[in-house]
């Protein structure tokens, strides 16, 4: 838009005869605002999750994995002593792969699925999959124990699992995360994370400078 402003500038004053950016389509900056939950609405979310899905929820929450690389992952990906999950690049969605380092919380949670078990990681209770129908179902199930005014709230219509994801990246930034660390542990670019989640950058900038301050203490 600023370009375009100066070529209508120069044209006005005769400085060109025709303005080059005319006829173009000019994209709008995407400055929408992701919906995000606090500690106390995710803690809302898992209760209303059955047994079976809520470990599932909950690592989604604690790596802001994307909910088909996290429905997809095999106990070969999953390095305890290194503690990280490799999301391999058939799965990944930028078909790249990464590595997702795991807190004391994630790792405790991932030991607790029976690592010795084989095959993926999740699974339902009759040994199925995770497919996209039965993580529709369960994100049905999880509305329904919400009950519709919390579920609007919460799981408004068109959302999803990836609420999850959104979640994370909100708390991390506002907890002073490195936006570039960020980026390699969600498999996002940098760029993506400023303009998407600008909402929790102002906050995490002034934690960074307040922390700077304690340490110098001058």
């Amino acid at each position: 838009m600023i370009v375009s402003a100066g070529f209508v500038w120069a044209l006005r004053h005769g400085h060109i005869g025709s303005n080059p950016a005319q006829g173009l389509k000019l994209h709008a900056p995407d400055n929408r605002r992701e919906l995000w939950w606090t500690a106390e609405e995710c803690r809302e979310v898992l209760d209303a999750c059955t047994d079976n899905v809520r470990p599932f929820v909950r690592l989604l929450l604690l790596t802001g994995m994307r909910r088909g690389e996290a429905a997809q992952m095999e106990w070969t990906n999953f390095d305890p002593a290194g503690r990280t999950l490799e999301v391999t690049a058939e799965v990944s969605k930028t078909h790249e792969a990464r590595t997702v380092h795991l807190t004391d919380a994630a790792q405790e949670l991932v030991l607790s699925l029976n690592p010795f078990s084989g095959g993926r990681i999740f699974k339902r209770t009759d040994g199925g999959r995770f497919s996209e129908d039965y993580l529709r179902d369960a994100l049905n199930k999880i509305r329904r124990t919400l009950g519709h005014k919390r579920a609007t709230k919460l799981l408004p219509k068109g959302s999803g699992f990836h609420i999850t994801r959104h979640t994370y990246i909100t708390h991390a930034l506002a907890s002073g995360a490195n936006i570039t660390n960020l980026g390699k542990q969600v498999g996002q670019r940098s760029a993506d994370i400023t303009s998407r989640y600008a909402h929790a950058i102002p906050q995490a900038v002034r934690e960074t400078a307040e922390a700077v301050g304690r340490a110098l203490a001058v």
